[in-house]
């Protein structure tokens, strides 16, 4: 078991997406993102990248944070 925390400066609430809606490309400016997401979706004009924690915690960078 891991016990982890996220501070983050804002929330846009939780997003729900129609299940026939296609995933759409990550924007360039959130590309290094890509590794923690599971993909992104378009919705009236607003791109919305799904994040996953399970991907974060899998990477090794994630636990020398405090030191970057």
């Amino acid at each position: 078991e891991l016990y982890a925390g996220l501070v983050v400066s804002e929330i846009y609430g939780m997003q729900h997406f129609p299940d026939d809606i296609e995933q759409c490309e990550l924007p360039a400016e959130v590309q290094h993102l890509a590794p923690y997401s599971k993909g992104a979706y378009e919705q009236n004009g607003t791109v919305w990248m799904t994040f996953s924690p399970f991907n974060l915690v899998r990477d090794p960078r994630f636990f020398n944070a405090a030191a970057a």
